[in-house]
């Protein structure tokens, strides 16, 4: 359970996914995004799974959001969590237990600690509030999401 961590904040949009992804990074593992919530099936969470090129040296980012599926959202997060593996009958996903978990809980309408009561479990725990939020680290890399968007914004002041 050290190697799991639970990522939150009082905002939307406010880095979540940054922190994790800068943080795998600083620990030069490899990052593997997983999101999951909305409408999804337990066979569909499996091939999904059994994609994943996952090795000790691992980092995966499980970015959870809203669904009506709330139990086998239940049963997936303890699964993964607590047994590190997922399956039904014979089709069996085994996470291991050196691969490291971030869990990024959205900021919206749904409680998921009151309704995943499994996340309360996790000491490691990573609140991001938006009074004190890290200075915006820009990639140099052109073709990042920010640079697109600083480069649209400021030729559209130029009127470029």
């Amino acid at each position: 359970m050290e190697n799991i961590e639970v990522v939150y904040s009082d905002a939307s949009g406010i880095g979540k996914s940054m922190y994790i992804k800068r943080k795998v990074e600083e620990l030069k593992k490899k990052y593997i995004f997983f999101p999951i919530g909305g409408e999804f099936t337990r066979q569909e969470i499996i091939d999904r799974l059994q994609k994943l090129h996952l090795d000790n040296n691992t980092v995966i980012h499980l970015d959870l959001f809203e669904t009506k599926r709330i139990n086998l959202m239940r049963d997936f997060l303890f699964s993964i969590l607590i047994t590190h593996s997922f399956g039904e009958n014979e089709n069996l996903f085994y996470l291991g237990n050196d691969v490291g978990i971030e869990i990024e809980i959205p900021f919206g309408f749904t409680d998921f600690f009151k309704e995943f009561k499994i996340l309360e479990l996790f000491k490691n725990k990573k609140e991001i509030k938006r009074e004190k939020l890290e200075p915006l680290i820009i990639s140099k890399d052109i073709k990042s999401n920010i640079q697109i968007v600083c480069n649209y914004l400021k030729f559209y002041k130029e009127k470029k």
